[in-house]
C-alpha cells in the first residue's frame, strides 16, 4: 500500500496522545496518578479494580498504556499483566507499567517477563513516571508500526529512539 506522509502524521499523534488507563485500590494514589499522568498530557482513566480495568480496555481500544500496581484487591497485577497478554498480544499493542510499594529481585524479574516496560517503586516521582510513559509510547509506535508495517512511519521517532536507554534488541 502507499502511504501518504499526512495520513501517518495522523495516526502517530493519536498514538502519542495515547489514553491510559491507571489501575490503583486506594483512591488517594490513584487520584495523584490520574494528576500526574493528565499533567504530563496523557488522556487518563482510573479505576480501583483489575475487572474494572479488563472491562474498560475491552470497551476502549484507544487505550494503549496500563499503569498498574501490583498488589490489587481480588485479581492481582501479575494475574492482570497476564490477562493482557492473553487477550490482547494478537490484537492490538498494550504496553504495561508496574508501581509497586515493594520491589523485591523476584518481582522485577516477573514483571519484566509479563512484557512491562518498567517497574516503577513507590512513592513514584513525577521523572520517573515521565520518563517511563515516554518509553511506553515509544513501544507502543514501534508495535503498532511493526503491525501497520508502513514505510516511513518511524522517522518521526528516530530522534526520540536515539535517546531512549531501553534495549531494542529485536526477539522474534
Amino acid at each position: 500500500g502507499h502511504s501518504e506522509g499526512g495520513r501517518s502524521v495522523g495516526y502517530l499523534a493519536k498514538i502519542s496522545m495515547c489514553r491510559v488507563i491507571v489501575v490503583d485500590d486506594d483512591d488517594a494514589s490513584l487520584g495523584e496518578y490520574i494528576e500526574l499522568i493528565s499533567g504530563l498530557c496523557y488522556e487518563c482513566i482510573g479505576v480501583n479494580n483489575v475487572r474494572s480495568a479488563l472491562d474498560v480496555l475491552r470497551d476502549n481500544d484507544t487505550i494503549g498504556i496500563v499503569v498498574t500496581d501490583l498488589r490489587t484487591p481480588g485479581i492481582d497485577g501479575f494475574t492482570f499483566l497476564e490477562e493482557i497478554s492473553e487477550r490482547y498480544s494478537n490484537k492490538r499493542p498494550i504496553v504495561p507499567i508496574v508501581i509497586s510499594g515493594f520491589i523485591s529481585l523476584e518481582n522485577t524479574v516477573r514483571v519484566m517477563r509479563s512484557g512491562a516496560i518498567d517497574f516503577i517503586e513507590k512513592p513514584i516521582c513525577v521523572n520517573d513516571l515521565a520518563a517511563s510513559l515516554r518509553r511506553a509510547s515509544l513501544r507502543l509506535a514501534q508495535l503498532a508500526y511493526k503491525r501497520s508495517a508502513k514505510s516511513g512511519f518511524l522517522e518521526f521517532y528516530e530522534d526520540d529512539a536515539a535517546t531512549d536507554h531501553t534495549s531494542t534488541k529485536e526477539t522474534d
